[in-house]
């Protein structure tokens, strides 16, 4: 069975982290990383394989598609623009783990487009 979390990261912060390969347990997900109603400020946003009809003939070719965050709401992304960083580039990361006895081993990574966030308060 296949687990996916996706984050917002800046490019910089991506190219700079790695997570294949990474063995973690359950409790650790929880605890550190699954952005949830309790842990509302955890970086990763859980993610669930698609249940449109549609999509049920893409499975079939061997291509799984994922919904992530699905359930409505805002996206908190924890990044704070300021006139340094608004141009600063930014990405998705989305992690795919599945489950090795105790642990959950990511076996792929995969990163959206770029895209720039800019939001900063009008000069008084």
């Amino acid at each position: 069975q296949l687990y996916v979390w996706a984050e917002f990261l800046s490019a910089e912060q991506y190219s700079k982290s790695s997570k294949l390969g990474q063995r973690l347990l359950w409790e650790e997900i929880e605890s550190k990383f699954a952005r949830t109603r309790a842990n509302p400020f955890h970086p990763w946003y859980t993610g669930e394989i698609s249940k449109s009809v549609e999509e049920k003939s893409i499975r079939s070719s061997g291509c799984i598609k994922f919904d992530i965050k699905s359930n409505k709401g805002g996206w908190n992304y924890t990044f704070v623009s300021n006139k340094h960083s608004s141009n600063k580039p930014h990405c998705m990361a989305v992690y795919v783990f599945v489950k090795c006895g105790y642990e959950y081993e990511c076996i792929g990574v995969h990163k959206s487009p770029e895209f720039t966030i800019y939001c900063r308060t009008k000069p008084k």
